[in-house]
């Protein structure tokens, strides 16, 4: 049944998920409203910072806490490289 460590881990995972969605809305809504053009390479760079961090924390073994800012870090050096 439910226990409450499952309950616990249910919120912390509801809590996590929301947070990124609403980091990707802000993002959109910011570009949005700044600028008014709807960017769709905005979800697509979402995606790959995710796996990024899959693949640096999964596959290589970078500890979790190393692997979140090396992932924003690619991201964000491919977006400026895109960008150009």
């Amino acid at each position: 049944m439910f226990t409450p460590a499952s309950i616990g881990q249910v919120l912390v995972n509801g809590a996590s998920l929301s947070a990124i969605y609403v980091l990707v809305a802000l993002g959109f809504t910011l570009l949005f409203g700044i600028m008014r053009v709807v960017n769709f390479a905005h979800g697509a760079f979402a995606m790959l910072g995710g796996y990024t961090l899959y693949y640096l924390w999964g596959s290589f073994g970078v500890p979790y806490v190393i692997a979140v800012p090396l992932a924003a870090a690619f991201v964000a050096a491919l977006a400026l490289v895109a960008g150009l």
